[in-house]
């Protein structure tokens, strides 16, 4: 394994021949050498799960993680933090949310502004084609949060995050949701100690659980990027809720 990449210097001739071999999967030279661009002028690293580089019929996009919009906003110099989301929820009482509201606060010219997005669960819900439950169904409120923080970044940091979009976002929606609304504002929940799954300790930890539970490990990708950013002290029990959503049907089977 490579050393760690702190900043764009260490952006070496042998580590771009590292990313091309295990992040381009099916990309064409032209692909590659546009992945590794963007990498090396937005200072990104996809060992620590910034970006992506896909391709689906013949299609190649390159999509970033909310780490990497974090990290982006944060050189800037102005970003000022966000606000806690607000939800609103379904009026059927199921819980499954409706839309979430994020709100991020920039310097400019001295003030702090504040810019606004709202991401609608209808637009981004996802079933999955196996009939398994995906991280819609599981965490729809932390998929949902991503959703409209990245969103809410775009507006506050155009120049730098316009052309781009996160994963969660790329998971258009293929069948329809209610949209009956009830307003809710459950109390912002205060997180002063979050899950970062680029750590390698917590990576493994999180990989010795699932292999544990014989939760295929093409899915683990997935569920350590959704795990990351949430609070430390819920992991364990939304590792497991996650872990029984997907090894139940086995087991019924």
């Amino acid at each position: 394994m490579l050393p760690a990449v702190s900043n764009r210097d260490e952006i070496t001739p042998e580590r771009i021949a590292y990313w091309t071999q295990h992040y381009t999967k099916d990309a064409t030279p032209e692909e590659r050498d546009h992945f590794v661009g963007v990498c090396r002028t937005r200072g990104l690293n996809p060992e620590a799960r910034h970006i992506y580089f896909i391709k689906v019929g013949g299609r190649a996009s390159i999509v970033l993680s909310i780490d990497a919009y974090r990290l982006i906003a944060g050189r800037t110099g102005a970003y000022a933090g966000i606000l806690p989301a607000l939800f609103e929820f379904a009026a059927d009482h199921s819980g499954k949310p409706v839309k979430a509201t994020i709100t991020v606060q920039k310097f400019v010219q001295g003030q702090v502004r504040e810019f606004s997005a709202t991401a609608y669960f209808s637009e981004f819900y996802k079933t999955s084609r196996d009939g398994k439950k995906s991280l819609w169904d599981t965490m729809p409120l932390t998929m949902l949060e991503k959703c409209a923080e990245a969103k809410a970044l775009r507006k506050a940091f155009p120049e730098e995050l316009s052309s781009y979009y996160i994963r969660e976002e790329m998971m258009e929606a293929e069948v329809e949701q209610p949209a009956v609304l009830q307003s809710s504002q459950p109390a912002p929940r205060q997180v002063t100690d979050i899950v970062v799954t680029s750590d390698p300790k917590v990576k493994e930890w999180i990989q010795k659980k699932l292999q544990q539970a014989s939760v295929p490990e093409d899915e683990w990708t997935d569920i350590i990027d959704a795990l990351n950013g949430y609070p430390k002290n819920e992991l364990l029990m939304q590792l497991k809720k996650i872990i029984a959503d997907r090894v139940s049907p086995h087991a019924e089977g």
